[in-house]
């Protein structure tokens, strides 16, 4: 179709391209007959084809080969689809149809599927159509850990161009694969994503059992406790002090506060339960087996009621708050990561920038998401390796360990994200996932199959599949798992993401202390563990 600007073979682009795609004399006459010297219409497409056809019946084509051919295609048609139309075709379906339509039939897929602009850069742009097979071949036959790594980053750097953010394969680009390289794949195109595992982002190997596991979290839990109280403002004493203020002001002998008759006011025959509840520092949820926290009672009191009980439970959490502002702060100022390292680890990971714009507008401060996901790793001492993509998501925020990712909805803020990278920490330390559920599995005095639906606890909506140990945690969801119906077959759980989630949300880290749940005392240990305190 270009034969009317072509009329001789000179050293423009065009010609370049052309010419640099021919691989001996023969070829260079054919061209330069295609191009310049035939009358027949669709000569200079048939040569583009031949070459096509040439290139993806070789079992690995060499750069030269392939680089010449896309220097070709991209001289006669651009780097887009649109720009192919255009220049090559004139904008006309009639001409363009008929030549996708030969190229669908060379390479076994329908003329549609080149209608999908990824899998036309793919073949007529990058050229790794014809690299994809051989660099499969090259991951399946590699024998050391360096070169099966060397052959991931090769499939990485193929497949990149082709996934979606959240980096799943969709539609046309799953077609073309499959017909390139399905049967190296036991025709289940999934398994390509096996071959993108470097082993430095592999989780760490397991190196404990369960009952080893089991031995050891009750001296971590400790460790946490001591390096709690040996903070300037010490852990147990600012509780106790912090309970203390309230009983004094819930005291009918306090002649300079009229709390104790409002709680009667507010909560009538109950109030004493309340008061109980308030003083004894179950500010989060109670038992599962009575259900008599400050959050069970903040679910059932009346508007009135509720406003004054949240000033009430304000009181003690504001007196315990500086203490997990102190545990956030020693961690992260004894982390060996530095913030070059942290910024690294970032560069590695794609990120949605509407979610870093959200992000950042929602916290007031440009640059908030990328410093909060610098801290939050040096927070896990750099112990963070299965994280790889963080997608923006407009609903409810999760991880996915096999994807490698954070789907975020950034209205949750510095908390959600932080609570969702815990989960990363737990993925990558498979032995820290084994001490998550020896903390659980003590929390449950062994019986590992209390459990119960955590709508059970919530007013709020949870499917029936969401469950979580029957216990007094400060928050019931800090104790749910996943993959089986009892502590000890758990695949995950949300230890390690509430944990950092409390970390970032100081208010939620002290109503931990308040409950006496113990969670932050474990997490504590474990981090004092990581940084080597």
């Amino acid at each position: 179709m270009l034969k009317t600007t072509l009329k001789a073979p000179r050293a423009d682009k065009i010609t370049t391209g052309i010419i640099g795609a021919c691989n001996s004399a023969s070829e260079i006459a054919e061209a330069i007959h295609a191009f310049w010297g035939s009358s027949t219409p669709g000569s200079d497409e048939k040569f583009i084809l031949n070459k096509l056809a040439k290139l993806s019946q070789q079992s690995e084509p060499s750069e030269d080969e392939i680089n010449g051919f896309t220097g070709m295609t991209i001289a006669l048609m651009g780097k887009s689809l649109k720009s192919a139309k255009k220049q090559m075709f004139m904008g006309s379906s009639m001409l363009f149809v008929p030549f996708v339509n030969e190229v669908g039939n060379t390479l076994g897929v329908s003329w549609f599927t080149l209608e999908n602009e990824r899998v036309w850069k793919f073949i007529f742009v990058s050229g790794d159509y014809f690299r994809i097979r051989p660099a499969l071949i090259a991951w399946r036959n590699a024998k050391a850990v360096e070169e099966r790594d060397a052959a991931a980053l090769r499939m990485r750097a193929i497949l990149g161009p082709l996934q979606e953010s959240n980096l799943s394969l969709k539609g046309s680009v799953v077609t073309i694969l499959t017909k390139r390289v399905g049967d190296l794949l036991n025709g289940r195109l999934v398994n390509i994503f096996q071959t993108t595992g470097v082993s430095t982002e592999q989780p760490n190997p397991l190196t404990i059992t369960q009952e080893q596991a089991d031995h050891k979290q009750p001296t971590t839990r400790l460790n946490g406790n001591a390096l709690l109280n040996s903070l300037s403002q010490p852990a147990q004493a600012t509780c106790d002090e912090a309970k203390q203020l309230v009983a004094s002001y819930l005291d009918p002998k306090n002649t300079m506060s009229f709390e104790w008759m409002n709680i009667r006011t507010m909560f009538g025959d109950a109030a004493e339960q309340v008061k109980d509840a308030l003083v004894s520092g179950r500010v989060g949820f109670g038992p599962a087996n009575s259900l008599n926290g400050c959050q069970n009672y903040l679910q059932r009191a009346s508007s009135a009621a509720s406003g004054w009980l949240k000033g009430m439970i304000k009181i003690p959490v504001e007196k315990v708050t500086p203490v997990i502002d102190e545990m956030r702060s020693k961690f992260l100022d004894a982390s060996a990561v530095q913030d070059d390292a942290a910024s690294e680890w970032v560069n590695g990971i794609k990120i949605s920038k509407m979610l870093m714009d959200e992000y950042d507008t929602n916290a007031g401060k440009e640059g908030a998401f990328i410093q909060d996901l610098k801290d939050v790793f040096r927070l896990a001492g750099g112990k963070i390796k299965t994280l790889k993509v963080i997608e923006l998501n407009r609903d409810r925020s999760f991880a996915s360990q096999g994807k490698r990712l954070i789907s975020l909805n950034p209205a949750g803020g510095k908390k959600t994200l932080w609570h969702e990278v815990g989960h990363h920490f737990e993925f990558t330390n498979p032995d820290y996932l084994k001490m998550a559920l020896a903390y659980l599995s003590e929390r449950v005095s062994g019986n590992n199959t209390a459990i119960k639906p955590l709508k059970y606890f919530f007013q709020s909506h949870y499917a029936d599949s969401e469950i979580a140990i029957a216990d007094a945690l400060s928050s019931p969801y800090v104790g749910k798992i996943y993959g089986a119906k009892d502590v000890k077959g758990a695949g995950s759980t949300e230890v390690f993401s509430s944990g950092f989630e409390y970390l970032a949300k100081s208010e939620s880290g002290a109503v931990s202390l308040l409950n006496d749940d113990q969670l932050m005392q474990f997490v504590a240990g474990i981090l004092k563990e990581v940084h080597g305190l």
